[in-house]
């Protein structure tokens, strides 16, 4: 049995790229996102999220930043 925490996103997924934050797809950060609004205390999802805007430059980025540095 695979754990779904959003449309696109599985445990599995989760797990790697929480092993690997670098094998983190562009597609996945709106997967991210539904997890963090999802899961609110969920730290580790926020940090991929960053983590994610920062590696692909989005330039939302700074914004976030600032915003889940204050949750």
């Amino acid at each position: 049995m695979v754990i779904s925490y959003s449309k696109g996103m599985n445990a599995l997924e989760l797990h790697r790229y929480i092993q690997s934050p670098d094998s983190l797809p562009a597609d996945s950060l709106e997967d991210l996102k539904l997890m963090m609004e999802a899961y609110p205390y969920f730290q580790t999802v926020k940090l991929l999220y960053l983590k994610g805007l920062s590696s692909f430059q989005n330039p939302d980025f700074e914004c976030e930043l600032k915003r889940l540095a204050i949750d």
